[in-house]
């Protein structure tokens, strides 16, 4: 899986209601190593610090597209998805990529998926 941030934001200067600029160093974050994300930034949460320093993954390929309608929700000749936790599980419904489903087209007798 990707690779976690090293440490934590620490040492950190409370600054605002609720936020921290952090002060660890060095900042070298996975996406870009060679740009600092840190200095002189007030982070609002260590979720939000904890994102910033994760590497850039790109998504794979989505190869199964559908448009759905007031007779089928999840597209044509679909008749429900399943939720995975594998990366490429994923379709195109109307203008949206769906991630983390798998959709279901029940096999019509005499006809090939």
């Amino acid at each position: 899986g990707p690779q976690r941030p090293q440490g934590g934001p620490g040492p950190i200067e409370r600054v605002g209601r609720g936020a921290f600029i952090s002060h660890h160093s060095p900042c070298r974050p996975a996406a870009h190593p060679e740009e600092p994300v840190c200095p002189g930034r007030a982070w609002q949460s260590y979720g939000q610090w904890f994102e910033a320093h994760m590497p850039v993954t790109s998504d794979p390929a989505c190869v199964d597209f559908a448009r759905s309608s007031s007779f089928w929700p999840y597209g044509k000749n679909i008749t429900g998805v399943t939720s995975s936790t594998k990366q490429d599980a994923q379709y195109s419904l109307d203008s949206r990529l769906v991630r983390n489903v798998v959709p279901y087209r029940p096999q019509v007798a005499g006809r090939a998926a």
